[in-house]
């Protein structure tokens, strides 16, 4: 349905309601005029019947009947008397101011009636004691017929009842368009003012302000609507500057990544002779006993310090994985001996629960065991201390995905670091980098997979990641699947 303009809703129910309110005017208007004509009419036919009904009355009792006529006649020369009559009792015309009428018989039981805008009046003319001589006993002695015009009257009702309905009309029309105009100044034109501030607004404009008019509902509009775009101008100002910061820190940190790799590549380079001369001199029988103890401890720090080396390099310039079809199942396999070795010597338990049906997916599968080898040496460390040292490691198909999930007993991770947990540097643990968890994050996503943290805030830490499977073994998701993904 199309929109209609302000102007077109007002100015439809004014000239709707005017024209309603205009008919029933001229209809109540119309009926009253009729009504005041014939009470008028009325009246005057009332009035000049008696004066007729007297004045015959006197020339008859003075006995000048002759002078009837003339009566008749002067009454009938009225422009609004359409015909005089003396009528016996019985209807019979026995004078009239047409001399043609005399002889005939009219119905005498009318006594007032309008027919063809003539009002009919019918009078008694009563008998007296002078009128018994000529006239005999009786009540009545003749009925005065009197006509009157409605047709004056009306005419001239009707010239007034036009001209009051030009001037009516005239005057609606000046209200509809005096209504018209102040809705446009007062409304209209605002609501156009604000349409084009919100045009400035939407093409970018900020410093748009609606002007204050005067009138207390369009003044809270335009304060409403300056206090809008105010906000808005804040918010972006402070999102330009927090993307501005952002960015800034964005810089320096690539920087300092870039410093990073470069001081730690050039620091394992010397650290790597430094090793090699101490597994020289830590052989057994070239130094005393209480010093190869010094030197394989010295040994294990540089372990760690090229540990943290390798895993800074790893996390500022990580190689591009080389995907193949590689089966999930088997790289997790292979790499669970060593695992089932250092999980003894911590005292936990390895728990498998591997899907050999599974189809291959693409990925590399160095980063995949480097992955999952991260993964399950958190969860061990993570159960170290606890009354039940459980490490869960399970495989499933979801979709297109195969997931990988590694589940321990541990107390779990809080829901306030669930996502901080895989920022660089971060680390709850005394010795440790806080890289691992990054690094696998950022295998994984190099892949095309997902790695993510499934119950935070609950004992228990269940991390997953995802790899797509190969394009042969696409398919639909298994039941038990969808379950654990939708977790």
């Amino acid at each position: 349905m199309a929109r209609q303009s302000l102007y077109l809703r007002v100015a439809t129910p004014l000239v709707v309601g005017v024209a309603l309110a205009t008919l029933a005017i001229i209809r109540t208007g119309t009926v009253f005029r009729d009504r005041i004509v014939r009470q008028l009419a009325s009246d005057r036919a009332q009035s000049l019947s008696a004066q007729t009904r007297n004045g015959i009355v006197r020339l008859m009792r003075s006995g000048h009947r002759t002078e009837l006529q003339v009566v008749l006649d002067e009454v009938a020369s009225d422009r609004d008397i359409a015909a005089v009559r003396i009528l016996s009792p019985d209807g019979l015309v026995r004078r009239s101011a047409r001399v043609d009428e005399v002889g005939r018989r009219v119905a005498p039981e009318r006594t007032r009636s309008v027919t063809e805008n003539v009002l009919h009046t019918l009078e008694p003319i009563r008998s007296g004691p002078a009128c018994h001589a000529c006239h005999g006993p009786g009540e009545i002695v003749a009925l005065l017929d009197l006509d009157v015009s409605l047709a004056g009257p009306l005419r001239s009702a009707t010239s007034w009842w036009n001209w009051s309905l030009m001037l009516a009309g005239a005057q609606s029309l000046f209200v509809i368009l005096l209504s018209t105009a102040i809705v446009g100044l007062l409304v209209v034109r605002p609501l156009r003012r604000l349409r084009g501030a919100m045009a400035q607004v939407r093409a970018g404009d900020m410093h748009v302000q609606l002007p204050r008019l005067g009138n207390r509902e369009m003044d809270e509009l335009a304060d409403g609507f300056n206090a809008m775009v105010a906000r808005r101008r804040e918010a972006e100002e402070a999102a330009a500057d927090a993307h501005r910061r952002d960015l800034e820190r964005q810089e320096r940190l690539a920087i300092v990544g870039q410093m990073a790799a470069s001081l730690a590549h050039e620091i394992r380079n010397p650290l790597t002779g430094v090793k090699a001369v101490l597994e020289l001199v830590a052989r057994p029988g070239v130094v005393s006993e209480s010093r190869l103890r010094m030197l394989e401890q010295a040994l294990t720090e540089l372990d760690r310090v090229e540990r943290v080396l390798r895993n800074l390099l790893d996390y500022a310039r990580p190689r591009t994985p080389t995907t193949t079809a590689v089966n999930l199942t088997g790289v997790i396999a292979a790499a669970t001996p060593l695992l089932q070795v250092q999980a003894e010597q911590a005292g936990a338990e390895l728990q498998l629960a591997l899907d050999d049906t599974l189809p291959e997916v693409s990925a590399d599968a160095e980063m995949v065991r480097q992955v999952f080898v991260n993964l399950t040496l958190n969860a061990m460390q993570a159960v170290s201390a606890g009354p039940q040292r459980l490490v869960t490691i399970s495989t499933a198909r979801c979709g297109d995905q195969m997931v990988c999930r590694v589940r321990d007993t541990g107390p779990g991770v809080a829901a306030s670091n669930a996502e901080a947990v895989f920022g660089a540097f971060f680390t709850t643990k005394a010795r440790g980098t806080g890289l691992g968890l990054a690094i696998s994050q950022r295998l994984i996503e190099l892949q095309g997979g997902r790695l993510w943290l499934e119950n935070p805030g609950e004992p228990g830490a269940s991390f997953a990641f995802t790899l797509p499977v190969t394009p042969t073994g696409a398919g639909t998701a298994s039941a038990a699947c969808a379950t654990g993904n939708a977790a």
